[in-house]
């Protein structure tokens, strides 16, 4: 009998765990997991306002439910990898071997470097939440400005984006501007933060004297990598990383620009396949699907939006997205994957999309 295919997986996010689960439930011996990371699974809370970049998974999923689940768990921070060797390096020194490698390490959130400034200097009392131009998932800050309207703030989203949300769509960003204008939070687009300030495309200056900032995305790959100037790994629709041979990239590790978990999860399904395939398993895999979901909380009713993305490397949504006040899936976790959700659930739930939200929804205050 020949030895089983060694997969090595580099991350304990939303990314690795969906990817070690997705292989696993090949139920095939020709497919040995090992997952590796510094930052092991714990049961982490779900992901707070403002806090767009998720390191663990939310809901109870710790290591030894994954051992139990047939993938080799180790800690360890992987320092280097070396690919015309098939290994990775730990900072300890220990090596580790690998026929397919599926890295997973995610991203960290930087603050810009303007905004010390940007409260100093600001002339008049304001306050606003800013999504940075690095910034293509922006729903934490409208979360966090809703929340903080709940509480008698008077506060103001400020963003690159020309509409609310416009990810999602024509009729979920119709729908998230009435809600901002019910909640009496302001709405600034167009808005590019820059080296020392915040200006509209048209250069004029936006005044702020207390500001929230969304953190600009940046990758952390080990070394021996190739990656773009913020350190994210580019591949194709497979998830296998450009230049490298057995090497592939799931979540926000890689280069596609929206930082998602549910769009991480299926990244991960991806990158599983391939490797299925090379193991004689599955005879095409399928790309990456991109199914974006998002779970605004408001402080009252949640709002559910879900959109496709057109293929490409650009993230442009579909024409027509979907916006409900009651779930859009189901369960309505707010982190989702195919194999992440019944696994989190202990084996009683799939991730099922639901029908259509009759015509009509949401019914949300339209401004006079």
């Amino acid at each position: 009998m020949n030895a089983p295919l060694r997969v090595l997986i580099i991350g304990s996010g939303v990314a690795g765990v969906e990817a070690a689960l997705a292989l696993r439930a090949l139920g095939d011996e020709r497919v040995a997991v090992e997952l590796v990371s510094d930052s092991l699974p714990s049961g982490a809370a779900p992901r707070a306002p403002l806090s767009p970049f998720a390191e663990q998974v939310p809901g109870p999923v710790g290591v030894g439910q994954l051992r139990d689940a047939g993938v080799d768990v180790r800690h360890g921070r992987v320092v280097l990898v070396r690919p015309d060797h098939r290994q990775v390096v730990l900072a300890a020194g220990e090596i580790h071997h690998y026929d397919r490698l599926i890295v997973a390490t995610g991203a960290v959130a930087v603050q810009p470097i303007w905004k010390a400034a940007l409260l100093a200097d600001a002339p008049v009392a304001s306050r606003v939440v800013v999504v940075p131009l690095a910034c293509a998932w922006a729903l934490p800050a409208y979360e966090f400005a809703l929340l903080r309207a709940r509480n008698g703030d008077a506060i103001t989203v400020v963003t690159h984006e020309v509409r609310p949300l416009e990810l999602f769509g024509a009729l979920a960003s119709d729908a998230v501007g009435r809600l901002l204008y019910r909640a009496g939070v302001g709405f600034r687009g167009g808005v590019h933060a820059l080296a020392d300030a915040l200006a509209t495309d048209a250069g004029e200056p936006v005044p702020a004297a207390e500001a929230a900032v969304l953190g600009v995305p940046r990758g952390r790959p080990p070394a021996g990598l190739p990656h773009d100037h913020d350190g994210f790994l580019p591949v194709d629709e497979h998830g296998r990383v450009d230049g490298v041979e057995h090497i592939l990239a799931a979540g926000d590790a890689t280069a596609f620009p929206i930082k998602d978990a549910g769009l991480a999860a299926q990244q991960a399904d991806a990158a599983a396949a391939a490797v299925a395939a090379d193991a004689g398993l599955a005879e095409r895999p399928e790309p990456a699907r991109r199914v974006l979901r998002g779970t605004l909380l408001t402080g009252d009713e949640p709002l559910y939006l879900r959109t496709e993305l057109a293929p490409g490397s650009a993230p442009l949504p579909r024409p027509h997205g979907r916006v409900a006040r009651r779930p859009l899936w189901s369960p309505p976790d707010r982190v989702v994957g195919r194999h992440l959700t019944p696994f989190v659930h202990g084996g009683h739930a799939r991730l099922v999309d639901l029908a259509p939200a009759p015509r009509g929804e949401p019914r949300l205050a339209t401004p006079a």
